[in-house]
């Protein structure tokens, strides 16, 4: 046998490499459960977005149930001036009837010129003795109201 043979004879058959394992359970189970939460944390920030000032609204009528009704009644009413300017209305220079007008509008009713929602036009600056039962009620109306406004102006 010359030098080249035995050299030859040295060499190990060419072998392949060992075929890929799959990809272990718990990593496919780990990315499955990272995707969910991704997906909730941005519907919860969906509904934030579309539901946050119905959100802040009840929470301010909230603060204005514990407040004297004078001062609760004012914030009422900058909470329904604040609405329906997040809603993009032309509102800032109404007042009187014409501001009654458009809550009504806005809110699909007639309690701001006929019933008790009156309170939030020119009576509103004028000095009045309002009960805190009345109060109450009026928060709970408005808060009823602000409840079955939809999210998106211009959705019925």
């Amino acid at each position: 046998m010359n030098e080249a043979e035995a050299l030859l004879s040295t060499l190990r058959d060419i072998q392949e490499p060992a075929a890929p394992t799959g990809v272990s359970l718990w990593l496919i189970a780990a990315n499955v459960v990272a995707l969910l939460l991704l997906i909730l944390a941005l519907l919860a920030r969906w509904h934030r977005l579309r539901e946050g000032w119905r959100i802040e609204a009840r929470r301010t009528i909230k603060q204005a149930r514990q407040m004297n009704p004078g001062a609760g009644l004012l914030q009422l009413a900058s909470l329904l001036r604040q609405i329906l300017i997040h809603r993009q209305e032309p509102v800032q220079d109404l007042d009187g009837q014409a501001w009654l007008a458009t809550l009504d509008e806005h809110f699909s009713t007639d309690w701001f010129t006929v019933h008790e929602g009156r309170l939030f036009g020119d009576a509103l600056y004028r000095p009045s003795s309002l009960s805190e039962e009345t109060f109450q009620h009026l928060c709970d109306h408005v808060l009823r109201l602000v409840d079955r406004l939809p999210a998106i102006p211009g959705k019925r």
